[in-house]
């Protein structure tokens, strides 16, 4: 509409000749729209923000449901602030941690500008006071679910221990660096944890919030049992892998895109990625993103220089996408054992800017582009044109070659693991002593042309693909994993090909297969030698 009205008035003015009358009207058309697209970018400058928030995280970190919902400990602060009654903690282990359902209650109403993910979190030498499950004001259970009905996921534990409920168990420190701006019109439930005084100090782990159509199986009550210490700092626990969970056998509703999403595009892929050996060594958290639950993008790496105050911009081209947004953040093998790392909350920024100033700017912004630019005046008829210079065809370019990765893998000898492992908490090893259980293998592994096949059977709910450089870093440093990925067992059995592993180098590894529940992984295969040979190929 502005376009079309000044190619009117400039049509006017040349069809009549009135050349001065031109040079007036572009002076005075630009003396008024420079300053106002000067005003307008300032007032750009200083965009509106709308904040999104995730109700649901899931992962092997301690007290991970402490990362929901809006920060207690703004952005920057110091490692003080930060505890297990407001922070996901990770001490000594490898670990991730998934976020999703990201919401927000103030929507933007024009077109976003970008969207920035924030942190709050921190990293200490040693461990924050702990805050005990007593001084915990006792939540109350927010959703109740039929105990018989389909599940789609489940809350894994690490070592036993549960997860947070979301609550705040002390009061939130007054920061001295820049505060988290609050959502401008969400009434944002406190993060609170559940007492249990008959139980261990480690948190109950109680149902979060989550959306209607996302079914989540009931907490089962647990025994009176007497507190338990804190298991040493070298007996590590194992990472809690997540896979993707099995959808309801009967729904007549659209089944709902998975939380997890599907993690399998990790196997041999940006998992072994994280765990290069091409790693810079100040990088200490690796984060990546999804909207499709299956090609995962590397936003970047948490350093000893940025963590305090780091942010990542992501690229969607819709604001609809942030609902099928998924975040990973992922310890690297450059964390120092002895560092804790805590993490209180991640967030969305997006920026937009109002509708009139996108409509003032676009207006200026035409009328200097037709003012200013070189378009011929239109030829009166009769007037013999210009021979149109002949413009030069461009050769089309040859593309560059791509490289290309070819694997074969190769079987060694195997030797049976062991059920009790070094690095198992003090009521694992309990556990499995009770049951005096014998290692009984129940997987077989096999080469088809230049894929490694497993398959086998399993018990409990997920079973876990591991891979180790050293044959008995299972059991004395499991954290040296060069790839860790767990998949939904499906009515007892399971089968697996592997894809092209993409950044693995070549030499011998072992390979072990798992099975987990809601403590640390168990062992269900021989420990089997593995030879990968790598080859790129440039086409």
């Amino acid at each position: 509409m502005v376009r079309r009205l000044v190619l009117k008035a400039k049509d006017i003015v040349d069809r009549f000749g009135f050349k001065n009358s031109k040079r007036f009207l572009k002076i005075t058309v630009a003396i008024l729209a420079i300053p106002l697209l000067i005003l307008v970018n300032t007032r750009s400058a200083s965009a509106e923000v709308a904040y999104y928030y995730s109700p649901l995280c899931l992962g092997n970190w301690k007290y991970v449901k402490n990362i929901e919902e809006e920060p207690q400990v703004p952005q920057g602060s110091d490692a003080s602030n930060f505890n297990n009654g407001n922070s996901a903690v990770l001490k000594n282990v490898s670990g991730q941690v998934y976020c999703g359902k990201f919401a927000t209650q103030n929507s933007p109403s024009s077109n976003f500008k970008k969207i920035n993910l924030k942190f709050s979190m921190a990293v200490a030498d040693s461990e924050t006071k702990e805050i005990k499950s007593t001084d915990f004001e006792k939540g109350v259970n927010i959703l109740d679910t039929d105990p018989d009905s389909s599940v789609l996921f489940t809350f894994p534990e690490s070592n036993g221990e549960g997860t947070a409920s979301s609550g705040s168990a002390a009061p939130t420190p007054s920061p001295s660096s820049e505060p988290i701006p609050q959502s401008a019109q969400t009434d944002t439930a406190n993060k609170t944890a559940t007492p249990s005084p008959e139980s261990s100090p480690a948190v109950t782990e109680q149902q979060a919030e989550v959306p209607s159509e996302v079914e989540v199986l009931p907490a089962e009550p647990s025994a009176p049992a007497e507190p338990t210490p804190e298991p040493p700092a070298e007996q590590a626990q194992a990472p809690v892998p997540v896979g993707e969970p099995t959808p309801p056998a009967e729904n007549n509703l659209e089944t709902p895109v998975s939380f997890l999403g599907k993690i399998t595009s990790f196997l041999f892929g940006n998992v072994l990625e994280i765990n290069s050996v091409m790693l810079n060594l100040d990088d200490i958290i690796e984060v990546f993103y999804t909207t499709d639950g299956e090609n995962w993008t590397r936003l970047g790496t948490v350093n000893n220089q940025n963590r305090q105050n780091v942010s990542f911009e992501i690229n969607l081209d819709s604001l609809d996408k942030i609902a099928d947004l998924q975040i990973m953040v992922s310890s690297l093998p450059t964390l120092d054992s002895n560092s804790v790392v805590y993490l209180d909350s991640m967030w969305l920024e997006v920026e937009y800017s109002s509708g009139v100033v996108d409509f003032v700017k676009d207006m200026g912004e035409n009328v200097i582009e037709i003012l200013t630019n070189n378009e011929p005046v239109p030829t009166p008829a009769g007037t013999p044109s210009e021979t149109p210079t002949p413009v030069p065809l461009t050769p089309t370019p040859t593309p560059a070659p791509q490289l290309f990765i070819d694997y074969s893998f190769v079987l060694g000898p195997v030797s049976e693991p062991k059920l009790i492992l070094d690095w198992y908490p003090r009521e694992k090893v309990s556990e499995v002593q009770k049951k005096k259980a014998v290692f009984s293998n129940k997987v077989s592994a096999g080469v088809q042309g230049k894929s490694l096949v497993i398959s086998g059977s399993c018990v409990k709910p997920y079973y876990v693909v591991i891979l180790y450089k050293k044959e008995s870093d299972y059991t004395k440093n499991p954290s040296a994993a060069v790839l860790n990925s767990a998949y939904p067992c499906e009515k007892g059995k399971f089968e697996y090909t592997t894809q092209n592993p993409n950044d693995i180098p070549s030499g011998s590894y072992y390979l072990l297969v798992a099975e987990q529940g809601e403590g640390p992984w168990e062992p269900i295969s021989q420990i089997q030698q593995v030879d990968i040979t790598r080859e790129e190929i440039w086409k």
